[in-house]
């Protein structure tokens, strides 16, 4: 495309994105926060969205003039929902051949995004909402096609929004059931702890804070000590103690294994939307 930069090339950046809900959101915002020489161009059919995207966020609006954002991109990001993308790709098929293109659709592998957009050089992210807060844990999976400028340009993409791990693209579905879908199951163990409280005699938002800076204080203590968190629990454990006691009951009521369930069901389920 005539006049535009190369990946590396000198000067601003632009990204493209199509859709700006709030994952596309979460990602621009991590992005414009942490990294200089960007800019940013989109498509996004709510109004409001748009507004947000040009006001809060300098975006160049090209929903009426998509052309436009085809035209200046450097890379374009596939933020909409999985259904919407068969749709998307023909209508847009003659620009996206020519572009990188970085996709977050859960459940649309590099084979299939291939067929609908033509583009050789793809990057698969699998994000979780904690990208709103610069927390995401992020699987990034690219097409045999990508070169080493794409690939540089799509991982500082997301590392702007949380940790970043390139992975065999087989290994998505794990990451959703470790990352993607697992932040939910810590939103329940959260809760849960802090109900127990309540039934303990606490009020739920004083057993929130708790629980909250308990599980804080857990992750620091995995981070700084170097130690496993099996290793950690013998440590908080002493005979005949109230810990033990709790854990006790964890293991007879199947907390673990409950756990590792859910992990593999929501894997099974990431693999059965890709075949």
């Amino acid at each position: 495309m005539p006049g535009r930069d190369t990946i590396r090339g000198a000067g601003m950046k632009t990204i493209g994105i199509i859709g700006f809900g709030n994952m596309g959101e979460a990602m621009i915002s991590g992005l414009l926060d942490r990294e200089s020489g960007y800019s940013l161009s989109v498509i996004e059919k709510s109004a409001p969205r748009r507004k947000l995207a040009v006001e809060t966020y300098n975006a160049e609006d090209c929903t009426d003039t998509p052309e436009k954002l085809f035209a200046s991109a450097d890379a374009v990001v596939l933020a909409i929902k999985p259904q919407d993308l068969p749709a998307l790709g023909e209508e847009f098929y003659s620009y996206t051949e020519k572009l990188p293109l970085i996709s977050i659709a859960a459940g649309v592998n590099l084979e299939t995004l291939k067929e609908l957009f033509g583009s050789d050089q793809i990057a698969r992210f699998m994000p979780s909402l904690a990208a709103s807060v610069g927390k995401s844990v992020t699987g990034i999976s690219y097409s045999d096609g990508c070169s080493e400028e794409f690939k540089e340009l799509s991982f500082t993409v997301a590392e702007s929004f949380g940790l970043a791990m390139e992975m065999p693209e087989r290994l998505i579905p794990a990451i959703i059931g470790i990352s993607g879908s697992a932040i939910a199951y810590v939103y329940e163990f959260v809760n849960a702890l802090a109900l127990g409280g309540v039934k303990n005699g606490i009020k739920y938002d004083s057993s929130l804070e708790v629980a909250l800076d308990v599980l804080e204080g857990a992750v620091s203590t995995i981070r700084s000590s170097g130690m496993t968190p099996g290793e950690l629990v013998t440590k908080v454990c002493s005979p005949g103690g109230t810990t033990i006691q709790g854990i006790s009951s964890l293991h007879e009521d199947g907390f673990t294994a409950t756990v590792m369930r859910a992990v593999d069901a929501a894997a099974d389920r990431a693999r059965d939307l890709e075949s």
